[in-house]
């Protein structure tokens, strides 16, 4: 059935190139200032998303700025389908609709190749911890449901969208969320806290965590900011 359903999906999918003008169907997943804000929503979603949904994941270019988009159908079935499967790791996916003729394609991207179980010839850079204080307001929030985290073990995780006010750095920190200072990041957090909901606006400790494989940013304390 799998099986089916892929080959289904694939023959649907127009891979760039193949159509001229006609209107298409895709996922959006987000939209950016940056470009290299889309560029790391694409890799986080290369990382989540199976490959064979992954066909056309693409940054396009949008006025001032970047939407980050996948697939590219001739029929809206088997975008909603796609959507479907999406949602359950980025709620805030929607469906969208367009000429391809118009799209300004700036990145395109396939699957995340797979790595080799092996020993690396060299190790791994070892995990990166950066810390902040950021004042924002919360735009969504919603449970993950599995674990497309791949945390292990499996937790409960909140994932909390939210535009920074301003921030602060840490003593001993540097101040990573500077840059981002307006925009619209995704935080993850172990606690589902009451006032993570839309329009509160909150104060929150965020620890930022990576390597060259996984990086995300983590609420570690949070608090309501009263009207």
């Amino acid at each position: 059935m799998k099986q089916t359903f892929i080959g289904l999906l694939t023959a649907l999918v127009i891979l760039p190139g193949s159509v001229s003008g006609a209107e298409i169907y895709s996922v959006q997943v987000g939209i950016y200032q940056k470009i290299e804000n889309a560029e790391n929503q694409c890799q986080a979603l290369r990382k989540i998303i199976e490959p064979a949904h992954l066909e056309a994941l693409r940054v396009e270019k949008k006025g001032s700025n970047y939407a980050v988009r996948i697939g590219q159908f001739n029929e809206e079935n088997p975008a909603r389908q796609l959507l479907s499967r999406i949602k359950k790791a980025f709620p805030q996916a929607f469906l969208w609709k367009g000429e391809h003729k118009n799209a300004q394609i700036v990145r395109q991207y396939g699957p995340a190749p797979l790595r080799e179980k092996k020993e690396p010839e060299f190790p791994e850079s070892p995990l990166e911890i950066r810390r902040a204080i950021l004042w924002g307001t919360v735009l969504e929030s919603s449970p993950l449901t599995g674990n497309p985290l791949g945390l292990v073990p499996e937790k409960e995780i909140t994932r909390v969208m939210v535009r920074v006010d301003k921030s602060e750095a840490v003593k001993g920190y540097l101040n990573f969320l500077q840059d981002k200072e307006t925009e619209e990041i995704i935080l993850y957090s172990e606690t589902r806290r009451p006032f993570f909901i839309p329009a509160q606006r909150i104060r929150a400790l965020v620890e930022y965590q990576g390597d060259k494989y996984k990086r995300f940013f983590w609420i570690k304390q949070a608090e309501p900011i009263k009207p």
